[in-house]
């Protein structure tokens, strides 16, 4: 069994939109989606393929190092910028425009007729991204994959993707264990709890309109911080928090406004936060385990579906790590949450 036949048996009614998302670069991201394309074309499925920012350029545009390269099969439903296609080895069918504009030419849709190296470079937007990433299901795609690095795809989370393929590895850092916790972390936010239903019902008209505020369960009141989201107010909020109340936050989580709870109050038990999902947490794991030690709790609106967690020992520009160990270590880390090292054909939780 691959990694998409444990996808599949994840999914019943299918695979959907699955979001590849790099911990860092050269974590593995590419040969992830390339494994995947491999195997829904062998399977006889109709794989769809676009990209939040650029990818399978032969060398990174900013450090100029080589990079995996994407090659797609016959059948591959592709959303990508017109720019990209003059590099393309593969031969395609006449591209559909989808409206869609990105710095490289409109974004167009095109099936795949011979096999062949692509860049991909699709919309930068959340909403483009949903659009095109539906008309690729109406194109019979199933699944579509939407590559990008978690950063890209934060904005995003459940609202895009059906589930999520996570890669790390020795690229995010010189410190295996540093790595290994970076990693745990991250699936742990993308995995997070809902909120009771009464916190639910308040926590979602501050949310969609983008806000911060209070709830309180006694009155059932809801007092609004602000003008906007959290970025900015993390002393303004922290000064506002009051035990037994609830902090809804509207955008994302980021370590100013968690160290600034935990200065205003060291016990932040009676302050739980509610948010969109965890997509929006963008937070150190050294912050997020001192959080947890103080008693804080966060619960998301979409809880998100992780499906995998794949690895590379390798760093272009560091040390490598021991790739059985690390296999082990990530496993441990983030189990049940099956772990794969692609290259090596090992897998914990399942089978390669």
């Amino acid at each position: 069994m691959g990694l998409l036949d444990l996808l599949g048996t994840r999914r019943a009614a299918g695979w959907g939109v699955v979001a590849v998302a790099g911990m860092a670069k050269n974590t593995g991201k590419t040969v992830t989606i390339n494994r995947l394309i491999d195997e829904a074309a062998d399977a006889g499925l109709v794989v769809g393929l676009t990209s939040v920012g650029r990818d399978g350029e032969e060398r990174d545009v900013l450090t100029r190092c080589p990079k995996p390269r994407i090659r797609v099969r016959p059948g591959t439903v592709v959303a990508t910028a017109a720019g990209t296609l003059a590099a393309a080895e593969a031969g395609w069918e006449e591209p559909t425009g989808t409206g869609v504009r990105t710095p490289l030419g409109n974004v167009v849709l095109l099936r795949v007729r011979e096999a062949g190296i692509m860049e991909v470079a699709g919309p930068s937007t959340v909403a483009d991204l949903v659009a095109v990433t539906r008309e690729m299901r109406r194109w019979g795609a199933d699944p579509v994959l939407v590559d990008g690095a978690f950063g890209r795809l934060a904005t995003a989370g459940p609202r895009l993707s059906d589930g999520v393929i996570l890669a790390t590895g020795a690229a995010y850092g010189a410190d295996r264990e540093q790595v290994v916790t970076a990693t745990a972390a991250r699936v742990a936010q993308l995995s997070l709890d809902a909120p009771p239903e009464t916190w639910r019902r308040a926590a979602e008209p501050v949310i969609a309109a983008r806000r911060v505020g209070f709830y309180d369960p006694q009155s059932g009141g809801t007092s609004l911080v602000g003008r906007a989201t959290g970025l900015g107010l993390a002393r303004t909020i922290a000064g506002a928090a009051e035990p037994g109340k609830v902090l809804v936050l509207g955008g994302a989580v980021v370590d100013s406004l968690l160290e600034a709870l935990m200065e205003h109050q060291a016990d932040l038990s009676g302050l739980p936060l509610v948010v969109a999902h965890g997509a929006c947490i963008l937070v150190e794991p050294r912050t997020w385990h001192r959080f947890a030690r103080a008693g804080g709790r966060l619960y998301v609106l979409e809880r998100a579906r992780v499906l995998a967690v794949t690895v590379n020992p390798a760093s272009p520009d560091g040390p490598s790590f021991p790739a059985e160990e690390f296999l082990h270590r990530v496993w441990e880390g983030v189990r049940p949450c099956p772990v794969f090292d692609l290259v090596a054909h090992r897998s914990l939780g399942g089978v390669v």
